[in-house]
């Protein structure tokens, strides 16, 4: 939801969703994130996903830091 003056038109008129479709969620050190995968086995945090509140006080957490993480299956 988005509650503004401006008329949404305005706001969205350049944004197509693209930007979303290289993103994906990843569980690194037992937390959820949405990345950006960059080279092999790195990617750029842009959302932690998380309900805790000292998770967010953790800089290695913060947006647009790299991480490496190993990708796993699921079960």
């Amino acid at each position: 939801m988005h509650y503004s003056i401006i008329p949404s038109e305005i706001i969205f008129d350049e944004w197509d969703g693209e930007e979303l479709n290289n993103y994906q969620e990843i569980t690194f050190e037992n937390r959820r994130f949405i990345v950006e995968p960059l080279e092999k086995n790195q990617a750029k945090i842009v959302q932690l996903l998380s309900s805790n509140p000292y998770d967010f006080l953790n800089r290695r957490y913060q947006p647009g830091s790299i991480i490496k993480f190993s990708p796993q299956m699921e079960n």
